[in-house]
């Protein structure tokens, strides 16, 4: 009888098949589902995007999977959602343009074999291997299933999170019924060395273009005009602003241990390479009349909805601005992120003591003998749609890796393992999952 696949055999599948496309997204969702037909893993789901959902248009149509787990062996919705996304980013874009070695092929580290590296090997086949792992352990304990899962894998995420938006969609909400959720995606800026973790929340991200506005001329007039009225001036006043605003912060005492602080991150994301943007000046004279800061607001505060957060930068900025005596009206616009469709990510927190927190802890002591530091995570992905959409207690059980969309993208397959084995033991556990929740 053929052996299911190992760890790093399914790790080596993954990562082989490219996903940052509509149509490698389409194939790898397809695969997932048919891996869990094949071996019985459950009752296994593709669902197409909602017709009214972002991105559903898309050429193949984009869809979302699920896996149903429980002593049925039927499709149904889970007491207990386990959750990720199939998706990658582009190694083109990614990746040094230099850059020669293959992308789509997992290699084992030379000093250590337990170390494994690969396109998305962290992020997050790691986190699919080990629900397709834990699966795979239920199979033959069908009977002793005490809280039945469905897992559910979405795709764009590395996008706009279009996927799991258009998994909740009101119509045909995938995660109905679930009374907790666990991610297995990764937490971002790990490193290989560390500890394992359970990431009990994230905090949110509003992106915003603020586009500044001043006096245009040529470069012979604006040397002798009033500096302050020269757009380069005033774009130079606005960024050195943005990263000194202060924005409230939640009272409770774990909020204020735990979650990272509002704070504004100020990025350029103008199309083209700085070196090409730099030849395409060549020559000109002229000093231009607006200029456009793109940024990020990483939002820690649940309570700070975007119009709070923009009406605070305004503030600050207007402040800054008159403390140069520049008072001319609109010399600041706020827009929204260019090219973005779906809605700004909210943050989430956790309380550590949580009972669903508590249980996942524990299951990871029982399952493997170690008990897992807690923390809250950092960047923004796809648990703060759910968290805010369901109002489930959900946290995140991240492999340990390191750098995440990066060359040397890399993952401890024991911890691929570990994962699994704690996922197995959330499905056995005789005793609620979840039953006081802390906000």
């Amino acid at each position: 009888m053929q052996e299911f696949p190992s760890t790093r055999e399914l790790l080596g599948d993954l990562v082989a098949r490219e996903s940052h496309t509509p149509e490698g997204e389409r194939s790898l969702a397809e695969y997932i589902a048919h891996l869990a037909e094949r071996w019985e893993l459950g009752a296994a789901g593709i669902h197409p995007y909602p017709p009214n959902a972002r991105f559903a248009d898309l050429t193949p149509p984009p869809v979302n999977v699920t896996i149903d787990i429980n002593r049925e062996s039927s499709a149904q919705y889970g007491e207990m959602l386990w959750f990720g996304h199939f998706d990658s980013i582009n190694p083109n874009t990614h990746y040094p343009p230099g850059y020669q070695g293959d992308p789509y092929q997992l290699t084992l580290d030379r000093d250590d074999e337990d170390i494994a590296f690969g396109l998305k090997s962290a992020d997050m086949a790691a986190g699919i291997v080990s629900m397709l792992r834990a699966a795979w352990l239920l199979k033959e304990e069908r009977s002793r299933i005490r809280h039945s899962v469905r897992i559910l894998l979405v795709g764009g995420e590395e996008g706009q999170s279009h996927g799991i938006y258009a998994a909740l969609d009101p119509k045909n909400n995938l995660a109905r019924g679930a009374s907790c959720a666990i991610s297995t995606d990764i937490e971002v800026g790990t490193k290989i060395s560390d500890p394992p973790l359970l990431c009990i929340g994230r905090p949110g991200r509003l992106g915003l273009r603020l586009v500044v506005r001043g006096e245009g001329m040529h470069a012979g007039n604006a040397s002798t005009a009033d500096p302050l009225s020269l757009v380069s001036t005033r774009e130079a006043i606005v960024r050195l602003c943005l990263p000194k605003i202060e924005f409230p912060q939640r009272d409770e005492p774990h909020f204020q241990s735990l979650m990272p602080r509002t704070a504004v991150v100020v990025r350029d994301w103008r199309a083209g390479d700085p070196e090409t943007r730099g030849e395409e000046r060549q020559g000109n004279m002229s000093v231009p009349s607006a200029a456009t800061i793109d940024i990020d607001v990483i939002n820690g505060n649940p309570a700070l909805d975007p119009a709070t957060i923009i009406a605070l930068i305004r503030q600050n900025v207007d402040q800054a601005l008159q403390k140069k005596k520049i008072r001319d009206p609109d010399v600041v616009t706020y827009l929204g992120e260019p090219g973005r469709l779906t809605q700004p990510i909210k943050p989430y927190l956790e309380h550590p003591d949580h009972t669903w927190v508590r249980t996942v802890a524990q299951c990871m002591q029982t399952a493997a003998g170690i008990e897992p530091a807690i923390k809250a995570g950092k960047g923004t992905a796809d648990e703060g749609v759910l968290v805010n959409t369901m109002h489930i207690p959900t946290v995140i059980l991240p492999p340990i890796c390191e750098d995440e969309h990066k060359v040397r993208e890399r993952v401890r397959l024991s911890s691929i393992d570990r994962n699994a084995a704690t996922l197995r033991e959330l499905a056995l556990v005789g005793r609620p999952l979840t039953h006081v929740e802390y906000r």
